[in-house]
């Protein structure tokens, strides 16, 4: 706005009313000089402090929004108990506030056996990882005069009852699987005495591994065209003993059941570094059951390996000899196929002819790989050579193995194991409802 003729009006009370831009001529002999000067009036300097202060209003408000959104999820996903947040006040030798609270959430969601109900029979093994027990639980279903057989672990001196209970979360995350060793419940009565079980499935005929070895007289080399005559009379292990013969449709059948179990435990995230037969247990119907898998030392993805944690070498894929190695699915393929070695040689210890870690990365770098074991045709060697390939994306996955074995099965010997997956494929969607339960 340009003033040029302000005529008789008081020049400060029209410049206090006219806001814009005020162009000044001065002319004197020297020449002419313009200046400019922008002009606000009061009312649009209020009009833009309101503004100012609004938009800050609004800044703080949204603010304060989203610091309250952020308190309340943290607080939904936490949601600390009384008991958990005195916890917290002190450390303690199982660990922080958190696991303490994880724990008390898991066994308020597991079936818990009264300790009267529980007898020890036997003690099975006592080990690095817990002392383990055959057991009898009776009125197990509701009928007292039920038993069941069952196996019952407890801590040991170095493997205390916070790992245990770190056990017990493990299974709880796996759920159930036909060829997992399942989770029944635990024992805790006396848990501040120190007494503190989980009660597992019972597999009586114990790992694999030990039975190939004791019971290789028992075996039956069938020819390749008797190897799908199947006969249950004979090769059903309800009732097996040292009379009875198993043979190579028993080991075929065995490597297809291992593959589901690994193949559900990979869903999970849940990896062995250095699977072995013995860590197959054999149980009634000729199914078998992944187990161990439970133990802190193999949990996950993230878990890193080192010579001093790791068992068995020469079971191990060779990007998991490296420094920072890592468990994967692709390197529990690799185990696999050194277990269906193991298998098919019948409890024979695999040799790379080599004892270093040095040595044994040399070994794999030159492509030396395992022969082919006594027992095993063509087809079943090609399927452990596809399972060392030494790129990891290059092997099989176990889906693809499931496949490729299911298809050298005949389906009547699958019947029975079919119908106990489904099985505990529904008791797993019960669980996962009962544990999404507040």
């Amino acid at each position: 706005m340009i003033v040029e003729d302000l005529q008789d009006k008081h020049l400060p009370n029209v410049l206090s009313l006219l806001p814009g831009i005020l162009i000044c001529d001065v002319s004197s002999k020297q020449g002419t000089k313009t200046t400019e000067t922008v002009l606000q009036t009061s009312r649009s300097i209020e009009i833009a402090t309101t503004t100012h202060l609004i938009m800050l209003i609004l800044v703080i408000t949204l603010t304060l929004i989203v610091m309250l959104i952020v308190i309340y999820m943290t607080c939904v996903h936490k949601k600390p108990s009384r008991s958990s947040r005195k916890k917290g006040r002190c450390k303690s030798n199982g660990g922080d506030s958190d696991q303490h609270l994880r724990a008390e959430e898991i066994l308020a969601k597991v079936h818990q056996f009264r300790r009267e109900k529980v007898q020890l029979v036997e003690r099975i093994e006592k080990g690095e990882y817990g002392a383990y027990w055959k057991a009898i639980v009776t009125g197990a279903v509701g009928d007292p005069s039920t038993e069941m057989q069952v196996m019952a672990k407890e801590a040991v001196e170095q493997y205390d009852q916070q790992m245990l209970l770190k056990e017990l979360t493990s299974y709880v995350r796996v759920g159930h699987h036909v060829n997992v060793l399942n989770l029944l419940g635990v024992v805790t009565e006396h848990m501040k005495q120190g007494e503190l079980f989980l009660i597992t499935e019972f597999c009586r005929f114990g790992n694999l591994k030990d039975f190939l070895v004791q019971n290789r007289y028992a075996f039956r080399d069938d020819s390749i065209e008797q190897l799908f005559a199947y006969d249950s009379s004979i090769a059903t292990l309800s009732t097996f003993g040292v009379s009875q013969s198993f043979t190579k449709l028993d080991l075929l059948g065995w490597t297809y059941q291992i593959a589901c179990g690994l193949q559900y435990l990979a869903s999970r995230a849940f990896f062995y570094g250095n699977l072995s037969a013995h860590d197959v247990l054999l149980g009634d119907g000729n199914i078998v059951k992944l187990a161990n898998f439970a133990v802190p030392r193999r949990l996950n993805s993230s878990t890193k390996l080192t010579q001093k944690n790791v068992q068995s070498l020469e079971r191990m894929a060779p990007e998991c000899l490296q420094d920072e190695g890592k468990f994967t699915a692709s390197s529990d393929v690799w185990s696999y196929g050194v277990l269906l070695w193991e298998l098919f040689s019948l409890g024979s210890d695999p040799c790379w002819d080599m004892v270093t870690h040095r040595r044994l990365m040399d070994s794999f770098e030159s492509g030396s790989r395992l022969p082919k074991p006594e027992y095993a045709d063509d087809e079943v060697y090609q399927i452990m050579r596809c399972c060392w390939h030494r790129d990891p994306l290059e092997r099989p996955s176990f889906t693809e193995l499931c496949f490729k074995l299911f298809c050298m099965i005949p389906s009547q010997h699958l019947r029975h194991y079919e119908e106990l997956r489904n099985i505990y494929c529904c008791i797993n969607a019960v669980d996962s409802a009962v544990l999404k339960q507040d």
